[in-house]
């Protein structure tokens, strides 16, 4: 009945979890084929020190002029994003779909407060406990960009209301 944050509802799912792997997505994506979650956990599988998988999260076409505007911006950050590290980095890891591990997830006490960052607190804390991060490429969910100026302004107060926290 009241919202309490994308944290609070996070930590709320991993208490109930018992699964060896998590994985959260995130309610306003489309996933691109049958395949995605199995593109997410396969990183596990691979090296036992992973303890946060990030998935490859891409843009839908805009509709606006704004969104168009907001698009520019995606362009020209999108190979940064991709080619920095190789893409294992804290600039692919988006809480639109994550994948942790169970020794990982048991261990986060997320804030409670209403937070638009938890996606870069859970990057690193996954490093501050000296586990690895992997960035699933294949792993795709679209999204769609602020389309209106006051869907942009709500995104940015989010983020750094979560920034100030």
């Amino acid at each position: 009945k009241v919202n309490r944050g994308y944290a609070c509802a996070f930590q709320y799912l991993i208490n109930q979890s018992v699964s060896d792997v998590f994985v959260g997505l995130n309610d306003d994506i489309k996933i691109k084929s049958n395949l995605v979650i199995e593109a997410l956990a396969h990183p596990f599988i691979e090296d036992k020190k992973i303890g946060l998988v990030g998935g490859n999260v891409v843009s839908l076409l805009p509709k606006t002029f704004i969104g168009r505007s907001v698009y520019t911006s995606y362009l020209t950050f999108l190979p940064i994003r991709l080619k920095w590290r190789n893409g294992e980095s804290q600039l692919t890891c988006d809480g639109k779909i994550l994948a942790l591990r169970k020794s990982f997830y048991k261990s986060l006490k997320l804030l409670t407060s209403p937070t638009a960052t938890v996606d870069i607190f859970l990057y690193f804390e996954n490093l501050r406990q000296r586990k690895k991060y992997a960035f699933a490429k294949d792993a795709i969910v679209h999204y769609r960009l602020p389309e209106t100026i006051g869907d942009y302004r709500n995104q940015q107060e989010r983020t750094l209301t979560g920034i100030a926290i």
